[in-house]
């Protein structure tokens, strides 16, 4: 007697339920024949079973019938999320019967069969006195409107024995008891330490937290000193690389992209590389991080199609910190303002815990702080929150992708925790994200959105009505740079003068009127102008050891003057010429790095350090 073949019925499911699936590609390859190809292993032009009736596939060749031995089922059709399942054939008395899986894997039959695939063997039954016919094996398939998801789970770089596919893996489950993955949703996880990107999907098995994976990748062999080259090592690119495919072939499928590992203002820290690119718009090619110029300069030219992954309702997540020290100080000064009762445009001094004074206002702190999220600068930053103006990575993401962009608030660290059972990355209330949360409902209202893990969504933010707190002569920062080797203060224009650590310290500034132009003087007792860098468009100043007093003025209409004093002498503008050297960026590491450019110095002797139309300038 002949072998009954397995029959195969494929489902789409609508509005108003299932119905046949007339127009799906149907493979089915022998596990011998799959070559080395990615998910999903087989390719459209290897069509093998063709539609012959409500639903039902059968082999377009019946001499190429499977038969007895391990297959690699794949179904596609438009839409619908792809159905790759290992299947073992095996021939029972005439008939064949199918299992899920494939040898050695282990596990129940429902954990080795994906959730939108069922089985049924007809065992040959016995009546009346005769043997019935045996019944072909039939497997149906559900076709399920595609939703995927995009997860990475960093390199444990501080060596702290943490696992982050454990966090990613715990939010698949979340987001699936959640409803936002279903049954026939894929989870593509780049797994950095082995190199694997593991392709899964819900698992027959009732239990929500059980998946199964149908595709493993692995980028190169795990050898030698880590992190390897970007050829090696899974990083940013290849996120973005996958995001792109889908981008490319299932647009809009995409409900969640999101990087579990640490992180800080800069973007997703994968394997802590250093960014030694001197360009502020295009990657080192050895930095396997992500970066805020990723966004706002050259790289999403290689990737054009990544921004159309993401659904309606799709979103980037980043689950790392965002922990500045400096902006958590200013935050928590600002709040002590505000339930004082302070007027959100009066000046006010607040000193930090790392020395630093700054006179400003809650109006100035809400648009300064604004600025990570709305900015579009991409100036390296010296301090961690120092409030210069600088884009964050995800301020620079929101504004490039359009769709939500949730992560940690700026100033804030991510913590550890458990939802159901399932280990999360979480923004936990305790003594320091307390006051900050504070900070951001109190300042930012309705603007501020938080979701179950406390993250929040920079979308909203990006849209927040901002004050404008306009030009304040008085308006400065006085702080400690972080190497420690010199003190800082940055003015109302933005130009910052520095001056040797152990220097006399800057004096308090006084209001002033010289030739008529009202302003405030900025002292820096016994000092002499050094030279002025313009790193970008932002004047810095450098002061040497001197015997007399340096002055920096600025005025109301914009103009910063260099002052001097004698001993026991008046000021006067410092009509002495001082050397202004343009330099180029030239890397960034722990901190930015800097290089006289090739245009060479050039002198003033007019005193105008810095000229900028009066307004808000930070």
């Amino acid at each position: 007697m002949a072998t009954l073949p397995v029959q195969i019925i494929v489902t789409r499911v609508t509005s108003s339920g299932l119905i046949p699936e007339d127009r799906a590609s149907v493979l089915m390859v022998e596990r011998s024949q799959l070559g080395g190809e990615p998910w999903p292993f087989v390719s459209k032009t290897r069509i093998t079973h063709a539609h012959k009736g409500n639903g039902l596939y059968t082999a377009i060749d019946p001499a190429q019938e499977p038969g007895p031995g391990e297959w690699l089922l794949g179904v596609f059709a438009e839409s619908k999320s792809p159905v790759v399942q290992r299947l073992t054939l095996a021939d029972v008395n005439g008939v064949l019967r199918a299992t899920p899986g494939w040898a050695k894997e282990t596990g129940t039959e429902d954990e080795r069969t994906a959730a939108t695939v069922s089985i049924a063997n007809f065992n040959q039954a016995k009546g009346g006195g005769s043997t019935l016919p045996a019944q072909n094996t039939q497997i149906t398939v559900r076709g399920i409107d595609i939703k995927q998801a995009v997860f990475v789970a960093s390199n444990d770089w501080e060596h702290t024995g943490t696992d982050f596919r454990q966090f990613a893996e715990g939010r698949r489950n979340l987001l699936f008891k959640r409803g936002i993955l279903d049954e026939g949703s894929i989870l593509h996880l780049l797994v950095c330490d082995p190199r694997k990107t593991l392709v899964q999907v819900k698992s027959r098995r009732s239990d929500y937290k059980k998946w199964l994976t149908v595709g493993e990748t692995v980028k190169a062999p795990v050898s030698g000193a880590r992190p390897g080259g970007a050829a090696d090592e899974l990083g940013i690119l290849d996120f973005y690389r996958l995001l792109n495919k889908i981008g490319s072939r299932d647009t809009g499928s995409v409900v969640e992209a999101g990087i579990f590992g640490h992180g800080w203002y800069a973007g997703p820290v994968i394997w802590n590389t250093s960014d030694a690119e001197p360009s502020l718009s295009q990657r080192s090619a050895k930095d396997l991080d992500g970066r805020q110029k990723d966004w706002l300069g050259d790289t999403m030219d290689q990737f054009p199609s990544l921004r159309f992954a993401f659904g309606t309702k799709g979103a980037l997540r980043i689950w790392g910190c965002s922990h500045m020290p400096m902006l958590s100080w200013a935050a928590r000064a600002a709040q002590a303002q505000r339930k004082a009762g302070t007027a959100a445009s009066t000046l006010y001094t607040a000193k930090y815990l790392n020395g630093g004074v700054e006179r400003t206002s809650l109006d100035f702190q809400k648009r300064n702080i604004a600025q990570y999220i709305v900015s579009r600068m991409l100036r390296p930053m010296f301090r961690d929150g120092d409030q210069s103006g600088v884009v964050s990575y995800l301020g620079a993401a929101v504004q490039s992708l359009g769709v939500p962009c949730w992560g940690a608030p700026p100033g804030m660290g991510a913590s550890f925790g458990q939802i159901d059972g399932n280990v999360v990355m979480t923004i936990l209330p305790d003594q320091e994200t307390t006051p900050l949360l504070e900070f951001w409902k109190d300042a930012f209202g309705t603007d501020f959105v938080q979701d179950l893990e406390g993250y929040c969504d920079y979308n909203v933010l990006l849209k927040a009505t901002l004050p404008n707190p306009g030009w304040q002569t008085e308006r400065y920062f006085r702080y400690p740079e972080i190497l420690n080797t010199v003190i800082a203060l940055r003015v109302a224009s933005g130009l910052e003068v520095f001056r040797p650590l152990g220097s006399p310290d800057f004096l308090e500034p006084t209001a002033e009127t010289f030739a008529s132009v009202a302003g405030h003087l900025y002292v820096a007792p016994k000092g002499k102008p050094a030279r002025v860098e313009l790193r970008g468009a932002t004047p810095y100043l450098f002061v040497d050891p001197g015997t007399n007093d340096l002055g920096v003025f600025v005025r109301t209409d914009g103009v910063v003057m260099l002052m001097t004093r004698p001993p026991g002498g008046a000021w006067a503008v410092d009509t002495s010429s001082v050397s202004r050297v343009s330099m180029d960026f030239n890397g960034f590491a722990s901190n930015p790095k800097w290089k006289p450019s090739a245009t060479g110095a050039t002198t003033f002797t007019n005193g105008v350090l810095h000229i900028v139309a009066p307004g808000y300038v930070w």
